[in-house]
Protein backbone atom coordinates (compact mmCIF):
# COMPACT_ATOMS: atom_id res chain seq x y z
CA UNK A 1 0.00 0.00 0.00
CA UNK A 2 1.54 3.33 -1.19
CA UNK A 3 0.41 6.97 1.11
CA UNK A 4 -1.72 9.52 -0.70
CA UNK A 5 -3.27 12.83 0.04
CA UNK A 6 -6.41 14.42 -1.42
CA UNK A 7 -5.26 17.79 -3.98
CA UNK A 8 -8.58 19.07 -2.54
CA UNK A 9 -11.79 18.34 -0.92
CA UNK A 10 -14.12 16.06 -2.83
CA UNK A 11 -16.97 13.50 -1.92
CA UNK A 12 -16.71 10.43 -2.94
CA UNK A 13 -18.79 7.13 -2.69
CA UNK A 14 -15.95 4.53 -1.46
CA UNK A 15 -14.09 6.78 0.23
CA UNK A 16 -16.83 9.00 1.54
CA UNK A 17 -15.62 12.58 2.49
CA UNK A 18 -12.20 13.92 2.07
CA UNK A 19 -11.08 16.73 2.79
CA UNK A 20 -7.60 18.74 1.24
CA UNK A 21 -4.06 16.98 2.14
CA UNK A 22 -5.77 14.55 3.75
CA UNK A 23 -3.44 11.02 3.79
CA UNK A 24 -4.98 8.17 2.05
CA UNK A 25 -3.95 4.81 2.01
CA UNK A 26 -4.91 2.93 -1.03
CA UNK A 27 -3.53 0.59 -3.56
CA UNK A 28 -2.24 1.67 -6.52
CA UNK A 29 -5.24 -0.12 -8.78
CA UNK A 30 -7.74 1.79 -6.06
CA UNK A 31 -5.59 4.84 -6.54
CA UNK A 32 -5.30 5.10 -10.47
CA UNK A 33 -8.64 6.47 -11.03
CA UNK A 34 -8.19 9.68 -8.49
CA UNK A 35 -4.75 10.45 -9.59
CA UNK A 36 -5.75 9.94 -13.67
CA UNK A 37 -8.72 12.63 -12.48
CA UNK A 38 -5.96 14.97 -10.07
CA UNK A 39 -7.91 14.41 -7.12
CA UNK A 40 -4.88 12.52 -5.46
CA UNK A 41 -0.81 12.79 -5.13
CA UNK A 42 1.60 10.27 -4.16
CA UNK A 43 3.32 10.96 -1.07
CA UNK A 44 6.83 8.80 -0.41
CA UNK A 45 8.07 9.09 3.52
CA UNK A 46 12.10 8.48 3.47
CA UNK A 47 13.69 9.17 6.35
CA UNK A 48 11.28 11.76 7.52
CA UNK A 49 11.14 13.66 4.79
CA UNK A 50 8.02 14.02 2.56
CA UNK A 51 8.40 13.58 -0.96
CA UNK A 52 4.92 14.35 -3.15
CA UNK A 53 5.50 12.65 -6.21
CA UNK A 54 3.35 13.98 -9.25
CA UNK A 55 2.57 17.77 -7.40
CA UNK A 56 -0.82 19.10 -8.88
CA UNK A 57 -1.50 22.75 -7.67
CA UNK A 58 -4.90 23.50 -5.97
CA UNK A 59 -7.88 23.81 -8.57
CA UNK A 60 -7.97 27.82 -9.12
CA UNK A 61 -4.76 28.63 -8.90
CA UNK A 62 -2.24 30.07 -11.44
CA UNK A 63 0.05 27.59 -13.44
CA UNK A 64 1.50 30.24 -15.83
CA UNK A 65 3.59 33.56 -14.92
CA UNK A 66 2.51 34.61 -18.72
CA UNK A 67 -0.17 37.22 -19.14
CA UNK A 68 -3.41 36.00 -20.85
CA UNK A 69 -3.55 36.41 -24.46
CA UNK A 70 -5.55 38.33 -26.31
CA UNK A 71 -9.23 36.20 -27.32
CA UNK A 72 -9.81 37.92 -30.47
CA UNK A 73 -8.80 40.12 -33.17
CA UNK A 74 -10.14 43.88 -33.14
CA UNK A 75 -12.44 44.72 -36.05
CA UNK A 76 -10.89 46.77 -38.96
CA UNK A 77 -13.41 46.98 -41.26
CA UNK A 78 -16.69 49.80 -40.45
CA UNK A 79 -19.66 49.11 -40.68
CA UNK A 80 -21.55 50.73 -43.27
CA UNK A 81 -23.54 53.45 -42.58
CA UNK A 82 -27.27 54.38 -44.08
CA UNK A 83 -28.26 55.56 -47.12
CA UNK A 84 -27.02 56.20 -50.68
CA UNK A 85 -23.24 56.43 -51.10
CA UNK A 86 -22.34 60.24 -51.91
CA UNK A 87 -21.40 60.98 -55.52
CA UNK A 88 -17.69 61.54 -56.45
CA UNK A 89 -17.05 65.38 -56.88
CA UNK A 90 -16.45 67.09 -60.18
CA UNK A 91 -14.09 69.38 -60.89
CA UNK A 92 -16.21 72.62 -62.05
CA UNK A 93 -15.68 74.00 -65.20
CA UNK A 94 -16.18 77.76 -64.49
Amino acid sequence: MSNYKANHGFDDDRLGRVKRDQPLDLTEQQAKPYERAGLIRQVVFSGGIVNEQNPIPAAGTVQSALPAAQASQPTTATKPKRGRKPKAAEPSSS
